[in-house]
C-alpha cells in the first residue's frame, strides 16, 4: 500500500466525534466504550487518537440492535 491508499483508507476511519454525532452521545460516552471493547478501535499516532473502521461500528450497532430488540 503506497502513502496515497494508506491516507485513503485512514480517512474512511471514524472518530470518536463522528460516533458520538450518529449515537447522540458525549466524546467521553464513546472512550469508554472504545476502552470497555463495546466498539472495536485503534489508537494512532502519539496522543492515540482514536479511530473505528466503518464495519466494526456497523457490527457494533447490529450487537445493540439486537440486544434492544431482545427485550
Amino acid at each position: 500500500m503506497n502513502a496515497t491508499e494508506n491516507t485513503q483508507a485512514r480517512a474512511k476511519c471514524l472518530t470518536i466525534e463522528d460516533i458520538a454525532t450518529y449515537l447522540n452521545v458525549k466524546p467521553p460516552a464513546v472512550r469508554t466504550m472504545l476502552r470497555a471493547g463495546d466498539i472495536v478501535g485503534f489508537q494512532v499516532g502519539p496522543r492515540g487518537l482514536w479511530r473505528v473502521e466503518p464495519a466494526d461500528f456497523a457490527a457494533y450497532l447490529g450487537r445493540v440492535s439486537f440486544m434492544c430488540g431482545a427485550r
